[in-house]
């Protein structure tokens, strides 16, 4: 065979290892356009919406006292009812924010700067985005989902406070990249390289962890790689990620004598869904627009440190689900409509837990908006699945995120369902260039007898 053809065929042979790493100019001026808008239309929002340019509110207030040199901690305030050492929010965010305030001051000038970075952050997913959608489907889809992810309402709008869901979106993001190249080129370091990215995801948000059992089992079942190999991926992937959350372990371990891997959030949240006043939501079934622990179980808590309280919530969420069964289920069905739908306010509206001046574009729109994106969802997952396209890890994703937040409450707020939007945009573009691409397969058809079938 001659020289050229032999490089020919290499070249060829090499393409769809470069779907995930190389861009052509035009797809990288596309990106780069898309950046700027996505950049400009959250910037539009994020004024329109005058949110308040404060942290205080969990991480923030955990920051102020990080920051005040006094580590971390919860004080007694009107929006914790417990003082000491803490690791009631995972720490990087934290940490994060507490070098904002500590290096840059407290003035709103500063904090609307913060929310300047995410808004930065959130404008570079259209990068991972469209390399996942074009190793999937084709750089027409990939486009496409770049156009859903820049005008998703609930992207643009996850940055109305300060929280670590934007961080946590684009780890998950990066990380779906580097599992994909796992599959692709079979090297072990984008393996380890993904446990690191699990293990900060973790310090980040502890949510992501859901999806590592997913992610295990994808590595298991990849037959394209050898046994040898897989065993070897999923080692390095498990150890970078628990060598990763470690250190903060040992910490939680230090200060509580219990082992907590990364927070101790969990208990109000889940006790939140699973009690008498529970409605699915965060809003209880007495009209109140939140449920906190009754009195008599502050009193019973009163002495006890975090984990103690994490352990007593969890307790009497078991008890409830132990004496309603029927209950349970029935808040599960609610908890996971609500997680979907995001707003609480479909049956139980309390429209004072926002200040935002443009309320009607707020609840109206951004219901309809959710209706037609999970539409195109469900219709994108069918077509990927019936068509062999590697949707497995962002179903997946979907699935262990719905599964975790279907136990507690799905409050009213963006930031539980928001994450995976810009993942899950790929299987709505896949629906919305479906049409198109049947019309131009049906005119590629040869005709018959003069006519096209």
């Amino acid at each position: 065979m001659p020289i050229r053809q032999r490089l020919q065929k290499i070249v060829s042979a090499s393409l769809p290892r470069c779907t995930l790493v190389s861009l052509t100019n035009r797809e990288l001026l596309f990106l780069l356009f898309c950046c700027v808008s996505s950049f400009l239309i959250q910037l539009y929002f994020l004024y329109k919406a005058s949110p308040p340019w404060n942290t205080f509110f969990e991480h923030g207030l955990m920051a102020i006292w990080l920051a005040g040199g006094k580590g971390f901690v919860i004080e007694e305030s009107s929006f914790f009812s417990w003082a000491g050492p803490s690791a009631y929010r995972a720490p990087l965010y934290v940490a994060y924010l507490a070098f904002l305030m500590k290096y840059l001051g407290l003035s709103a000038d500063h904090y609307l700067f913060a929310y300047y970075i995410h808004i930065v952050i959130t404008s570079l997913f259209c990068f991972p985005v469209y390399r996942i959608a074009k190793h999937i489907f084709s750089p027409a889809v990939a486009a496409i989902s770049v156009l859903v992810l820049i005008t998703d309402y609930f992207v643009i709008t996850q940055n109305f406070r300060l929280l670590p869901e934007v961080f946590l979106t684009g780890i998950m993001l990066v990380l779906l990249v580097n599992l994909y190249k796992i599959q692709v080129f079979q090297l072990r370091r984008y393996a380890a390289f993904s446990g690191f990215l699990f293990g900060v995801g973790a310090l980040v948000k502890p949510v992501i962890l859901t999806f590592l059992p997913v992610t295990l089992l994808w590595l298991c079942a990849l037959r394209s790689i050898s046994l040898r190999k897989r065993l070897s991926c999923i080692g390095l992937l498990c150890t970078l990620a628990i060598v990763t959350v470690l250190p903060w372990t040992i910490r939680n371990y230090v200060v509580f004598n219990k082992f907590i891997p990364v927070d101790t959030s969990f208990g109000v949240n889940f006790w939140q869904g699973n009690n008498e006043k529970a409605t699915g939501s965060l809003a209880a079934n007495d009209g109140d627009s939140t449920h906190w622990p009754t009195p008599a179980m502050e009193v019973e808590m009163r002495g006890m440190n975090e984990a103690e309280r994490n352990e007593y919530l969890i307790g009497a969420g078991l008890t409830f689900i132990r004496e309603h069964p029927f209950d349970f289920l029935v808040l599960r069905l609610k908890s996971l409509f609500y997680f979907w739908f995001t707003y609480n306010y479909w049956t139980h509206p309390h429209p004072a837990a926002f200040s935002f001046d443009f309320d009607l574009l707020y609840f109206e729109f951004s219901r309809y908006y959710l209706v037609l994106f999970n539409l195109l969802l469900i219709i994108g997952t069918y077509i990927a699945i019936r068509n062999r396209n590697e949707v497995f890890l962002i179903v997946g994703l979907a699935l262990a995120f719905s599964a975790l937040y279907s136990l507690t409450h799905a409050y009213s707020i963006l930031r539980y369902c928001s994450p995976l939007h810009p993942a899950l945009s790929v299987l709505v573009a896949s629906a919305l260039y479906e049409p198109y691409r049947r019309i131009v397969e049906r005119r590629r058809e040869p005709p018959i007898n003069g006519m096209r079938q």
